[in-house]
């Protein structure tokens, strides 16, 4: 894989925050105002591939609808030496997937903070017409005090209305198969997906484990036999 350049336009990059197939997230500093930030980059391989520009450019538009503070922030979309990239606040948190593999002991005392400022970061998301699709411990940045920021938007879709549910014809899933919820398999975005993931990931922080250790293909049979789960909302007084 092609090397990311230092500079990108206005940005030095700093220490890599993580990667995925298509994009990387870096610590960079903002030589405009002095300010640090984080970048989610296109690889070079893949900077010319207009799918990958629209879905940041997607991830932006969402992030730019919703307004709270558990819910990371994004601040602009851009092109600097042909990579497409996304500036963003910079959160120093490590995921919870990370911090769950050096012990759930350290993250159990945080856990109720954690998962209320969750589901009430969806439950905004809901009340703005989205639903996020990809809920899971790597998706959910936390500190040592328990404040979080709920992040990659990239695949968060409008909710499904019953006329779309009944006339809008097949959607194609997606999310991560550990955590995907029946009903969306099936196609329709709906809240109760979003329950299913929050779940599966307070599961996952308990255990260490994803919550299926099948094969893919396995999982996504199982899920979609099964009927969809509920989860009670944390109570509005613990809402930060």
């Amino acid at each position: 894989m092609a090397r990311i350049p230092e500079q990108l336009g206005k940005l030095t990059l700093g220490r890599q925050l993580g990667t995925g197939r298509h994009c990387q997230v870096w610590e960079a500093v903002d030589n405009d105002t002095g300010q640090r930030v984080a970048v989610k980059v296109v690889v070079p391989e893949m900077a010319k591939d207009p799918e990958q520009r629209r879905l940041l450019r997607h991830e932006l538009a969402v992030a730019q609808s919703l307004d709270f503070p558990a819910i990371v922030r994004i601040d602009e979309f851009s092109v600097a030496g042909g990579l497409p990239h996304l500036v963003m606040e910079f959160c120093p948190y490590g995921n919870l997937k990370k911090q769950a593999s050096a012990g759930v002991d350290e993250i159990a005392p945080r856990l109720h903070r954690i998962i209320t400022q969750v589901a009430w970061a969806l439950d905004h998301m809901h009340g703005r017409g989205w639903v996020h699709r990809d809920v899971k411990p790597e998706n959910v940045l936390a500190s040592a005090e328990g404040e979080v920021r709920l992040i990659d938007l990239a695949i968060a879709a409008r909710r499904s209305g019953v006329i779309k549910r009944l006339f809008g014809g097949k959607v194609k899933a997606q999310g991560s198969p550990s955590y995907i919820a029946p009903e969306q398999i099936r196609g329709p975005t709906s809240i109760p997906s979003a329950a299913c993931c929050l779940k599966c990931s307070r599961a996952c922080r308990h255990t260490r484990r994803p919550p299926r250790r099948n094969c893919c293909t396995s999982i996504c049979r199982q899920r979609r036999r099964r009927s969809r789960p509920s989860i009670a909302m944390p109570p509005r007084a613990s809402r930060s």
